[in-house]
């Protein structure tokens, strides 16, 4: 069986980073956060898939902005009180030899209002589907806004020790927003053909 999967445990680079095999623990949500920062239960799991081989580990999305929430424990990337605790977990997975990064995002429009409390923000004010929510239009300072908060988290991220972000532009959340003609119908800057 290993001659078959021979280049799944061979080593890949990407980037600056060389991984062990090409084994990738995708992301998603656990709701292991406690009072808003990751906690020990985190670091647990996650350095229990590294333990079991993982080559790369892909932690569910961080979001990077307040106006992003979809529930009362999750985590902040801007808030610097993250960084130890994402430290603990990727000290603990490198410590079993897999890499790990995280992925970071704002859910736009695709997400009730109901755990923020404000108002969804997205490129136009057209309702998701999912949500059948009408979105606020991001304004130019709310967009440069946003764009500080992906740089800030990401930052924090790296002050951390982990390996990297994936930045989440897809399932309708707001980079991919911002991407497409569904959702986007701005004439300026934002908006248009790239």
């Amino acid at each position: 069986m290993t001659e078959s999967f021979r280049n799944l445990f061979s080593p890949l680079r990407i980037g600056h980073i060389e991984i062990r095999n090409r084994v990738v623990f995708l992301p998603h949500g656990t709701r292991f956060e406690e009072n808003g920062l990751p906690g020990e239960r985190e670091t647990y799991y996650y350095a229990e898939r590294a333990k079991g081989g993982t080559g790369l580990i892909i932690r569910g999305i961080l979001r990077v902005h307040a106006t992003s929430k979809s529930g009362e424990e999750v985590a902040l990337g801007t808030d610097d009180r993250i960084i130890p605790d994402l430290r603990k977990t990727a000290d603990a997975v490198h410590e079993h030899g897999a890499k790990m990064v995280l992925q970071i995002g704002h859910q736009g429009r695709a997400m009730p209002s109901f755990f923020s409390r404000l108002p969804l923000w997205a490129p136009s004010p057209i309702p998701c589907p999912a949500t059948r929510e009408t979105p606020h239009e991001m304004d130019l300072d709310e967009i440069q806004e946003v764009v500080r908060c992906f740089v800030q988290t990401a930052a924090n991220v790296k002050a951390s020790g982990m390996d990297g972000v994936e930045l989440h532009a897809a399932h309708g959340y707001l980079v991919q927003a911002f991407l497409s003609p569904y959702s986007n119908r701005r004439s300026d800057r934002y908006g248009g053909s790239l």
